[in-house]
């Protein structure tokens, strides 16, 4: 069935999205969507009730069933992907409506935080999930950083001091996630 796009109706969907939500959420460790009470939360309690405030959020239907929602929690520049399990193709579809209706614009400059699971995998062909533990790319990590017109110190001072920091007792290079492009450079890290 053909899935289709529609914006969030205040005061008729909210009942819709909590069932959804209760759906969708498995009973295991791996748990991609928000539970009911989250939602609820989120709607009656973050924002008041007022919903309003939650008017530029997107609904994905396949027929009159909801199978995605892009939402924030907390308001504008940020972003949360519920999806049913047997769309997450609709993932790249739902990022961009929410790169251009849920950014914030903060210094003539479009932000956005995407909130995503440790266990979802869905990256582009090529591109691989890697952990900092990998030794050698405090230089990749500088040039990206670089990347986005930071000031600050140049490479070699910025290489020692991340080098010094990652030697601190509480640094896990486990939880620094790095993206290796297909070409085999550094494309994000966390």
């Amino acid at each position: 069935m053909k899935t289709t796009f529609r914006s969030y109706q205040p005061y008729q969907d909210a009942s819709r999205v909590s069932e959804f939500l209760a759906r969708t959420y498995p009973p295991t460790d791996r748990n991609p969507n928000w539970t009911r009470a989250w939602w609820e939360y989120m709607v009656y309690a973050v924002q008041d009730g007022v919903e309003e405030n939650l008017a530029s959020f997107g609904v994905w239907e396949s027929g009159t069933e909801i199978v995605g929602v892009a939402n924030f929690e907390n308001g504008l520049g940020e972003v949360y992907l519920q999806v049913h399990p047997d769309h997450t193709h609709l993932q790249a579809e739902m990022l961009g409506y929410a790169e251009t209706v849920l950014s914030r614009t903060e210094e003539g400059e479009k932000r956005l935080a995407i909130w995503v699971n440790a266990f979802d995998d869905a990256l582009p062909e090529g591109f691989q999930i890697t952990y900092r533990q990998e030794r050698g790319a405090l230089r990749a990590i500088h040039l990206l950083w670089c990347g986005f017109n930071h000031e600050g110190p140049d490479s070699e001072q910025y290489v020692a001091c991340r080098a010094d920091v990652e030697k601190t007792p509480m640094y896990r290079g486990d939880l620094t996630a790095m993206v290796r492009a297909p070409e085999g450079h550094l494309a994000s890290y966390c």
